[in-house]
């Protein structure tokens, strides 16, 4: 659940048919960044560990977003056990995309000590908290969905397409 491109073209990217994630990585770099207000037409697509990297259309990214929620019964984003920056970065827009955490990092800690294993007492709240990358859970239809092909106007080699042609 990568929230913009990273290894590869996450669902929670492929949620985001606006852009708006590319607005709260902007915010990690500029603290005081605000949503430009106009429509972004171009966006980060990679796949295979970063091995393709490519740009899609706001077509096709929303034809992509579309395909999903017919495909998905189910998207549910787990919330981080304790608030933290995602990966010691934070910003008023990183947070409006998180969810709730469960409990305070005073609470992650009491939590963690309750264990038996000393390991969990090792644990830096601050760190963990750090790692969070939007876990998700996902239920696909049993509904059958026509086939897209989103990226057919891309060179795209075949091993990356979503349908062989």
């Amino acid at each position: 659940g990568y929230p913009w491109p990273g290894d590869n073209y996450a669902l929670k990217q492929a949620c985001d048919r606006t852009g708006v994630l590319e607005d709260v990585r902007q915010s990690l770099r500029d603290p005081d960044c605000r949503p430009s207000g106009n429509m972004r037409t171009k966006f980060s697509y990679y796949d295979d560990f970063a091995k393709f990297k490519t740009t899609i259309s706001l077509a096709q990214k929303e034809c992509m977003a579309q395909d999903m929620a017919q495909r998905l019964e189910t998207y549910f984003e787990f919330p981080p056990l304790w608030h933290g920056g995602f990966r010691n970065q934070n910003s008023t827009m990183l947070r409006s995309i998180q969810q709730r955490a469960v409990m305070s990092v005073e609470e992650g800690v009491k939590f963690l000590s309750g264990f038996k294993s000393p390991i969990f007492h090792e644990l830096n709240t601050h760190d963990e908290a750090s790692k969070y990358t939007f876990f998700t859970y996902t239920k696909m239809s049993q509904s059958a969905v026509k086939e897209r092909n989103c990226l057919s106007a891309l060179q795209v080699p075949a091993k990356y397409r979503l349908t062989l042609e």
